[in-house]
């Protein structure tokens, strides 16, 4: 029911199941969420003066602003999502203007999606294979980088007493006669 309501634009979202009912301008920027399926209020909100507002292509989120042209005061925008609940808030001093991202059109085919959709269950088990063999294989490779750091100080290990055991007869003769087991 719209009763007792002051609306000066209805905005529907690009996703066609959720509209914006909006009091803009000097109606104090009082929005609100309707769910088209059951014909019911989501939710209500206020952007104070707002002057425009527009869906992204994607339907998830709408953008209400406040433009310096029509308002010289609390300029800036607000980001909520398909629901109505506030995402994002920003002020500038002279906020002009607000454009979405343009949306491209998809390089999948319909039929190629309908496949895709219809096969969803197949492609998932598949790439989760495929993402465990990577992880496992990122995995093995910082095992196999430990190894190999291991088996370089094992070969110093071995060659430090190699070197050491070389110069044993050195050291005995040096201290008199006196073996290193003596000397512990």
């Amino acid at each position: 029911r719209l009763d007792k309501r002051t609306i000066t634009n209805i905005l529907w979202s690009p996703a066609g199941n959720v509209l914006v009912l909006a009091g803009l301008g000097p109606h104090k920027g009082q929005l609100e969420w309707v769910s088209v399926n059951e014909q019911t209020s989501i939710s209500t909100g206020e952007h104070f003066m707002c002057t425009g507002m527009e869906w992204d292509p994607s339907g998830r989120y709408l953008a209400t602003t406040v433009s310096y042209q029509r308002n010289a005061l609390d300029n800036g925008y607000m980001l909520w999502n398909m629901v109505g609940r506030e995402v994002a808030q920003e002020s500038y001093d002279a906020f002009h203007q607000l454009l979405w991202r343009p949306r491209p059109p998809s390089l999948i085919t319909s039929k190629l999606s309908r496949e895709v959709r219809k096969n969803l269950k197949t492609y998932r088990e598949r790439y989760e294979v495929e993402d465990q063999e990577l992880i496992e294989g990122k995995k093995s490779g910082a095992a196999a980088a430990r190894r190999e750091m291991r088996e370089k100080w094992a070969k110093y290990v071995a060659e430090r007493l190699e070197q050491i055991g070389a110069q044993h007869d050195r050291r005995v003769a040096a201290r008199g006669g006196i073996s290193d087991e003596d000397v512990r």
